[in-house]
């Protein structure tokens, strides 16, 4: 059979939102395992990342400040321990718990280019590197700023990937003028979890994503 050529912009079945949470989750979750399983086989550590003797600081200045009865210092302290540490450790992921709010929320997805798949990758850990370097300092408002970078860049990739949404009252004509009420409504997340699952599928399997395997 010759290859099926795929365009971008075309787009895949409409899929409960839920299905595609829960396969990207169970392919996380896989995957994650893989790699632990290979860390231990090659007894490689499952914290290879944290910068030990940035925490020792970090943790004496959270101690001395402590002395002095400093809450301030003791915070800020805290704050850049937790950014050179947090999530450092590979650890198993466990089972998918569906939110069931989001029943009957059902989207349709659209392939996209490579280089526009790369760019949004590419703002995406651009926006959660910023939010670890401010993570790191005092400054409230630089973390807000952050925070928000990284859900433009997420809002960027929903409207790209979500062609249309259903099963959601008070929808607009597109999803992008929809999605101030979807930020209200706490949809943004596992609208970009799943968009994000589509686009690191190749093509064909992208189309395929959310849909339940043939019965046999």
């Amino acid at each position: 059979m010759a290859p099926i050529l795929i365009y971008p912009g075309q787009q895949g079945e409409p899929v409960a939102l839920l299905s595609v949470l829960r396969e990207a989750h169970d392919a996380a979750r896989a995957a994650r395992q893989a790699e632990i399983d290979a860390r231990v086989k090659a007894r490689v550590p499952l914290d290879d990342s944290t910068n030990w003797q940035e925490a020792s600081e970090a943790i004496a200045r959270a101690s001395l400040a402590h002395g002095d009865r400093d809450s301030g210092k003791v915070a800020a302290a805290a704050r850049d321990l937790l950014a050179h540490t947090e999530n450092n450790a590979l650890e198993p992921l466990g089972d998918f718990v569906a939110d069931h709010d989001l029943d009957g929320i059902v989207m349709t997805m659209r392939v996209v280019d490579d280089a526009t798949r790369r760019l949004w990758n590419a703002q995406t850990q651009a926006a959660w590197l910023g939010i670890r370097n401010a993570m790191r300092g005092d400054d409230v408002v630089a973390r807000r700023e952050a925070y928000d970078r990284l859900e433009r860049a997420y809002e960027t990739v929903v409207v790209g990937v979500v062609a249309k949404l259903d099963g959601l009252a008070g929808l607009r004509d597109t999803v992008a003028d929809s999605m101030p009420a979807l930020r209200l409504a706490g949809l943004l997340v596992p609208l970009y979890t799943a968009a994000r699952h589509f686009l690191e599928l190749p093509p064909g399997k992208a189309l395929r994503c959310g849909l339940l395997p043939p019965s046999t």
